[in-house]
């Protein structure tokens, strides 16, 4: 419903509003315009149901939500392990190390019971 008027009142509001506006300068018109384009695509992609990049996306959150799960376990092991063999936690500051170590420990405590 705009016709060419309408247009260049925009356009010329576009092009002078630093000057309507003193408080402003202009980069932040240009943040607040790079904002408005990232805010306006990612909901066209949200929406869009042909969209390729869906498993893309979903394979994205997988791994965050995988690197979430793997933190929290190893949390949990350090935390319970730390129990036995509160050094462990200085001696070996990677968590796959360190759950291989448990499972080492583990297997030669059980050992040792017997």
């Amino acid at each position: 419903m705009c016709n060419e008027l309408i247009e260049e009142i925009i356009r010329g509001i576009r092009v002078h509003f630093t000057k309507f506006l003193k408080q402003f300068q202009p980069t932040d018109l240009i943040k607040a315009q790079l904002g408005v384009a990232h805010s306006y695509s990612r909901s066209q992609v949200q929406y869009d149901p042909n969209r390729q990049d869906k498993p893309i996306i979903q394979a994205i959150a997988v791994i965050d939500q995988l690197d979430k799960d793997i933190n929290t376990f190893s949390m949990r092991i350090k935390e319970w392990f730390a129990w036995h063999f509160p050094e462990l936690n200085q001696l070996v500051p990677d968590n796959a190390i360190f759950a291989q170590c448990v499972s080492i420990i583990g297997v030669f405590l059980v050992l040792l019971t017997f």
